[in-house]
């Protein structure tokens, strides 16, 4: 049953990064906000739209990708020296 879930996720996840390259404007935004909401499982699809020869979509993935990895980093402890 997990590799199902995994299968369906891997599915959706392609199917938001093609929809970054949406003509409709709301489609693509859509699929940015959902991408994001991914989190670490797009990871791997992001950097590969983000190599696209395509610089729109190149630039939308860096873009989610830059918001993944800061609201990872938000929520990672902050790691204080000891004074």
């Amino acid at each position: 049953m997990t590799w199902l879930l995994l299968f369906c996720l891997a599915q959706d996840i392609d199917r938001l990064v093609r929809d970054l390259d949406a003509e409709d404007p709301e489609a693509r935004d859509r699929a940015a906000v959902e991408l994001e909401k991914r989190g670490a499982a797009a990871t791997a699809a992001l950097e590969k739209a983000a190599a696209s020869k395509d610089a729109e979509v190149a630039g939308r993935a860096k873009a989610v990708l830059v918001r993944i990895r800061v609201a990872r980093s938000r929520s990672s402890p902050s790691m204080k020296s000891a004074s």
